[in-house]
């Protein structure tokens, strides 16, 4: 998670659901993880640091982002809706931390699929969305819908005379 949160920041917002797992030991685990990602996120993003330090980061990345716009969006083409965008992410962020915490105990099927709602309620947000970032959250639904498929197993057919 810490290497996708450098290649693109939405997927931070997958940390607090992996930082907890499937449950157990909880707190030491999300210690563990949080320690794991900021060092990961840290030794990918400093060799890329500019000289003017976090503040020209900030808005060479975030704050870029968050200034332009974008056709490629429901928020650029019905811009009479810009006022939603921000109640919208307030659930994508609420979402991110919820599923952290439910259901307690998550098996890997339910972790993937959370994943993508995660992941989807993130994009939902963005001001600026293209076709190529499905590849963000199509691993979760792929591993969710099938790992479900392969647990559904038919009864073999037997002839009876």
């Amino acid at each position: 998670v810490g290497l996708a949160a450098a290649a693109k920041f939405g997927s931070a917002a997958l940390a607090p659901l992996f930082a907890t797992g499937d449950g157990e030991r909880r707190w030491r685990s999300a210690v563990i993880f949080s320690l794991a990602f900021a060092a990961t996120a840290a030794l990918c993003l400093l060799p890329f640091l500019p000289d003017g330090g976090l503040r020209e980061f900030y808005d060479r990345t975030f704050g870029y982002q968050a200034t332009r716009g974008s056709p490629f969006s429901v928020w650029g083409l019905a811009p009479s809706l810009d006022f939603l965008q921000g109640p919208f992410r307030a659930v994508a962020v609420a979402l991110a931390v919820w599923v952290a915490f439910w259901p307690r105990f998550k098996t890997p099927l339910q972790i993937a699929a959370l994943a993508a709602a995660v992941t989807i309620a993130v994009q939902l947000t963005a001001t600026h969305w293209f076709y190529f970032y499905v590849v963000w959250f199509l691993p979760f639904v792929l591993a969710a819908s099938f790992g479900e498929w392969t647990r559904v197993r038919p009864e073999p057919v037997t002839r009876s005379s």
